[in-house]
């Protein structure tokens, strides 16, 4: 939410708020927060273990993750094999980068698997690529009913008839995440 009042505006941060059934006065207090908040360490009643500190060391920080085509087939194929539950590839056909990320982690067994982190990646760019296709004038542009619902309640994308349009809030996040994937492939 606040990485929404950052990106698009308190106005977008309250709306999301509103229509997740949070009452008003409760959502004003919410944005009310001043943002430097943020960096504040927060109070913990005991340590966390080493295991913890180990995980949080060894995956990179929390900004945004692009990935080549290559690295979103695995992680597809990766989320096919959880799904059915035919787990085939070794971690050796994985790049680095997703575990590096967060986006696999190694089963019990020493299986990839993927993770939370890794779904909320593929939907990412499903939604991205569903935006970006009815941006460049396709027809029928190729999206799951989840992502259609994800993009029309975040009112990113219109219904129209038959047809689709992008919001003005859809296209300022489509840009968005342009510039993320342009900077990171600059680096």
């Amino acid at each position: 939410m606040f990485a929404m009042r950052r990106g698009f505006g308190k106005a977008a941060a309250k709306n999301l708020l509103l229509r997740n059934g949070l009452d008003e006065e409760l959502v004003e207090r919410v944005l009310a927060i001043p943002e430097e908040r943020r960096a504040q360490r927060r109070r913990i009643d005991e340590a966390p273990s080493t295991s913890v500190d180990r995980q949080q060391t060894s995956t990179d920080d929390d900004g945004p993750v692009t990935l080549d085509a290559a690295g979103m087939a695995i992680l597809h194929r990766l989320r096919f094999e959880a799904d059915t539950g035919m787990h085939r590839m070794t971690i050796a056909e994985c790049p680095v980068e997703l575990q590096r990320f967060a986006l696999i982690q190694l089963d019990d067994d020493g299986t990839p698997v993927i993770t939370v982190k890794g779904r909320q990646a593929l939907k990412h760019y499903a939604c991205v690529h569903a935006l970006n296709s009815i941006q460049c004038g396709l027809d029928a542009p190729m999206m799951s009913e989840e992502i259609r619902i994800w993009l029309e309640s975040n009112m990113f994308l219109q219904r129209i008839g038959n047809d689709y349009r992008i919001t003005e809030l859809g296209n300022s996040w489509l840009e968005f995440n342009r510039s993320i994937s342009q900077n990171r492939a600059m680096r």
